[in-house]
């Protein structure tokens, strides 16, 4: 907290608040991201059903605390769900409680409460807008070329290039196992054995694993694998329970 309010060392400030309380920062990201559409969908009901006005303030604050600590961590996937979480709850329960009218009116309240925990986070981190415009999408031309990066350990060890690098290399090894895989407990030594063969010295040496559940099932379990996971996830709507 304090390197974020005094600027210093902005660009792994989220990544060592995780590492302090043992988890990785990505991991623990994701945990906030949801605990944050939780608190939305809380506040929401807590009008809908005429809470007390403590319990609202309750709600409306671990929302906001929940969301600057999303920012605070600073992982971009994490980030991007919690918006898109924050769309779903405002989606269904506005079309399914309020008017066109509230719809609006709510919706520009939210748009504008989110908007400026952004604007303000961004002043005391400068280095947010340069890591979600050019720290992300630098050096896109050297995708399974890493290691013509000069210090690429540097340069773009959180880039948008490195996963896409992984994801790369992650397809490959699964399309020469198809129809059945690496097996369950070889994915990720599978994976590293890969990069050294194809010479990706970068890779390699950080060990990355796929960063991505439908390619670590596919290259674990074949085809079978991804098919898995999406029916793991709409488990629900296929059998209508």
């Amino acid at each position: 907290m304090n390197k974020y309010f005094n600027g210093i060392h902005l660009w792994e400030m989220g990544y060592q608040f995780a590492n302090s309380i043992g988890i990785h920062a990505p991991a623990l990201n994701m945990h906030l991201a949801f605990v944050s559409v939780c608190a939305l969908y809380f506040v929401f009901e807590s009008f809908h059903n005429r809470e007390k006005v403590k319990l609202k303030i309750f709600y409306f604050i671990t929302f906001l605390l929940s969301f600057f600590f999303v920012l605070f961590v600073n992982t971009r996937m994490a980030l991007i769900n919690a918006l898109i979480g924050f769309c779903l709850v405002f989606f269904f329960e506005i079309r399914s409680k309020l008017n066109l009218k509230k719809i609006v009116l709510t919706a520009i309240a939210i748009v504008v409460l989110l908007a400026g925990i952004l604007f303000l986070f961004v002043q005391k981190d400068p280095y947010m807008k340069e890591k979600y415009s050019t720290v992300s999408f630098a050096y896109m031309d050297k995708v399974g070329k890493l290691d013509e990066i000069d210090h690429p350990e540097i340069k773009v060890f959180n880039s948008l290039v490195t996963r896409v690098s992984i994801w790369k290399s992650a397809w490959e090894l699964s399309v020469k196992n198809l129809p059945f895989g690496v097996g369950a407990s070889d994915g990720k030594p599978e994976l590293n054995k890969y990069y050294a063969e194809t010479n990706q010295k970068f890779l390699a040496k950080y060990e990355f694993p796929t960063h991505n559940q439908f390619l670590d099932f596919l290259l674990k379990f074949g085809i079978l694998g991804p098919l898995v996971v999406i029916l793991y996830i709409f488990y629900d709507r296929v059998f209508g329970l």
